[in-house]
C-alpha cells in the first residue's frame, strides 16, 4: 500500500491537496511526512522543531512574516519574526535544503554567514525579499561560500550598504546564475564591471535580472553584450541623474560656471548605438526618457511594469508605448490611469492576463471598465481604484471577465456613499458570473460602503473564495454571521475598519473551520483583541 501511495502522492504537487491527502488516514500521513519537499511556514505559529519533525526530507523552505514589520526592531501583537531559530534547524538538520526564502522577516549578517557556511554547497535558490536587519558583509558571506547559486533575489528589502565587493565576490565564485534581482534594494554602490562579468560567467544561464535606477543604461552596455539570453530587465535610466539635472536647473555645472548649457543633440547621440538583448519580453521601467529605444523590440514584451514611472499628466508616453505591445500579458502602471488609458489597453492587448491599476490620482469610470470587459476577456488579475462605478458595468464584469481570479477594487471617492450603493445590488451577480474567483478585495473610504445583505451574498456565492479583504464594509455583526456561513474554502480574511465585535469575529472564527489567517485592522478600541492560542494552525494579529 505505502509503495502504492509514494508513487501516486508525487503527482500531488499543490500545496492544499498535500494537506488534504495526509488527513485521509496515518498511512498517508506519514507518506506525506516523507516525500513533501516544499513547506512554507509562517513564524507567528510555527516551529522549527515541529517542521523538522513533521518534514524531515524538505529541499525548499519558505518562511513569512507580518506584511506589516519591515523596518522595524520589535514585533508588534506577539509576530516573530526572528528568524535565528530557524537558520540554526537549517543549520543543524536540513541537510537537503536547496532552496531557502525569507519574507517580511528580520535576518541579520550572522544568520546570512551560518546559511551560507553550513549549506552553500548546496544552496541554489536565495530569496531575502522585504526583509531588514541585514547589511552588504552578510551579502559577501553569500558569494563567497554559495558558489552553486541560481537565482538570488533582494527584492524590496532594507539592506545598509557599506561597499559594492558583495558582487564582485559573487561574479567569481558563480557560472550558472539565472536570476539576479536586486530591484528596490537600494544598492548602489557595486561596480557596473561586477554585473557585466556575472553576465559574462552566467552568458549561458542567465535570464533575469533587475537593479536599481542608479546606472545609466550607456554603462551597462556591456553587461547587456554578454547577457544574450536576457529575458527580464528591470531598473537603469537615461540620462543624468537628478543631482546633475538641479545643478543645470540652477545654472551650475563642476566649474561653477553659472553659463553652462546641456546640449540635448549630444545626449542623444550618446545612446544611439545603445540596443537591449534581442530576447528581452519582461521589462521594468523608472522612467519613459528613451522610449524609441524600446520600441524595435515592444511587440516581444509580456510583461511591462512602469509603476515607478514618475511622469506627470497623462503620461501619453506610457500609453504610446503601450499601443506597440500586442502581445502584453502582465501590465503594472500606477501613474495616473483614466478612461482614455484604458481604452487604449482594450484596442491594443488582447492577451492580457493581468493589470494592477492602483492610481489615486486617476478617474476611471464606468466607460474605462466597460472598455477593458470588452476588450480584454482574457484577464485573470484585476486590481483597480475607482472614482465611480454602477450596477450594470459591475453586471457586465460578472457576464465577460469568466477568467477572473483575482480583483481588487478601491473606491476612491469620499462621501459618495450613503444607503444602498451600487455595490449592494451587484454583488451577487458580479460572484456568479466570476465564478472563478479565489482572491477578492473590496475596499471604500468611508463606512458604509457594503450592506449586511452584501456580506450574506459574498459568502453565498463565493464558493472558490480562498482571500478576502474587506474595507469599511458592513453595519453590524450579522453581516459578518451571514458571511460567516458561506465562502467554504476561505482561508485568508482582512478586516479594516468595519463595524464587528469580538464575539463576531469568535462565531467567525468557529464557522469557517478552513480559515487559517485572520487580521483585523482599525476597529474600535473595546472591540481590540488578540485570539487565544487555542489552534496551532491559525493567527489572528490586530
Amino acid at each position: 500500500m505505502e509503495t502504492v501511495l509514494d508513487c501516486v502522492v508525487n503527482y500531488i504537487h499543490d500545496a492544499n491537496d498535500r494537506n488534504s491527502f495526509s488527513l485521509v488516514s496515518h498511512t498517508c500521513y506519514d507518506v506525506d511526512a516523507k516525500t513533501r519537499r516544499h513547506v512554507t511556514a509562517h513564524l507567528c505559529y510555527a516551529t522549527p522543531l515541529r517542521c523538522r519533525q513533521r518534514f524531515p526530507f524538505i529541499k525548499s523552505l519558505t518562511l513569512t512574516g507580518s506584511p506589516h514589520i519591515v523596518n522595524v526592531t520589535s514585533s508588534p501583537c506577539n509576530w516573530d519574526h526572528n528568524v535565528n531559530p530557524w537558520v540554526q534547524e537549517i543549520a543543524a538538520s536540513f541537510k537537503r535544503l536547496k532552496v531557502v526564502r525569507f519574507q517580511n522577516l528580520v535576518v541579520h549578517d550572522s544568520d546570512l554567514e551560518l546559511i551560507a557556511r553550513t549549506r552553500g554547497e548546496k544552496l541554489k535558490v536565495l530569496e531575502i525579499d522585504s526583509c531588514s536587519g541585514f547589511s552588504t558583509d552578510g551579502l559577501l558571506c553569500i558569494g563567497k561560500y554559495c558558489n552553486h547559486l541560481r537565482i538570488l533575489s533582494l527584492e524590496n528589502s532594507s539592506i545598509s550598504e557599506k561597499d559594492g565587493g558583495w558582487l564582485h565576490e559573487l561574479a567569481l565564485q558563480n557560472t550558472r546564475i539565472e536570476s539576479l534581482n536586486l530591484y528596490k534594494a537600494g544598492l548602489t554602490k557595486f561596480n557596473v564591471n561586477d554585473l557585466a562579468l556575472v553576465a559574462k560567467k552566467c552568458s549561458q544561464s542567465l535570464v533575469s535580472v533587475k537593479i536599481s535606477e542608479h546606472y545609466d543604461f550607456i554603462d551597462l552596455v556591456e553587461f547587456f553584450g554578454y547577457a544574450i539570453k536576457l529575458e527580464d530587465f528591470g531598473g537603469g535610466r537615461f540620462g543624468n541623474n537628478n543631482a546633475f539635472v538641479m545643478n543645470h536647473m540652477n545654472g551650475i555645472n563642476q566649474f561653477g560656471n553659472n553659463n553652462f548649457v546641456m546640449n540635448p543633440i549630444a545626449q542623444r547621440d550618446k545612446y544611439r548605438d545603445f540596443k537591449f538583448p534581442p530576447k528581452l519580453k519582461y521589462l521594468a521601467l523608472n522612467h519613459m526618457g528613451r522610449k524609441d529605444i524600446v520600441l524595435p523590440f515592444a511587440h516581444l514584451i509580456t510583461q511591462l511594469d512602469i509603476q515607478y514611472v514618475y511622469d506627470g499628466g497623462y503620461n501619453y508616453r506610457n500609453y504610446s508605448l503601450i499601443e506597440n505591445c500586442p502581445n502584453l500579458e502582465i501590465l503594472y502602471i500606477t501613474a495616473v490611469t483614466n478612461d482614455t488609458g484604458l481604452e487604449q489597453l482594450s484596442t491594443y492587448c488582447k492577451n492580457l492576463r493581468k493589470l494592477y491599476a492602483t492610481s489615486r490620482m486617476g478617474h476611471v469610470t464606468d466607460k474605462g471598465l466597460f472598455a477593458l470587459a470588452t476588450g480584454c476577456p482574457k484577464l485573470e488579475c484585476l486590481h483597480i481604484n475607482l472614482s465611480s462605478i454602477t450596477y450594470y458595468i459591475m453586471a457586465y464584469i460578472g457576464m465577460q471577465m469568466k477568467n477572473l481570479m483575482d480583483l481588487s477594487m478601491v473606491l476612491l471617492n469620499k462621501g459618495v456613499r450613503k444607503k444602498n450603493l451600487v455595490l449592494d445590488k451587484c454583488i451577487r451577480t458580479l460572484l456568479i458570473g466570476c465564478n472563478k474567483l479565489e482572491r477578492l478585495s473590496i475596499c471604500f473610504e468611508e463606512l458604509g460602503g457594503l450592506s449586511d445583505e452584501s456580506l450574506k451574498n459574498i459568502g453565498m456565492c463565493g464558493y472558490n473564495l480562498r482571500y478576502l479583504s474587506l474595507g469599511y464594509v458592513g453595519e453590524s455583526d450579522a453581516g459578518l454571521l451571514e458571511l460567516s456561513f458561506g465562502c467554504p474554502k476561505l482561508q485568508n480574511l482582512v478586516i479594516k475598519n468595519c463595524p464587528f465585535s469580538k464575539e463576531a469575529f469568535d462565531i467567525f472564527r468557529c464557522n469557517v473551520p478552513s480559515l487559517r489567517y485572520f487580521e483585523v485592522q482599525g476597529i474600535p478600541r473595546h472591540c481590540r483583541y488578540l485570539l487565544e492560542e487555542d489552534q496551532p494552525n491559525f493567527k489572528q494579529i490586530v
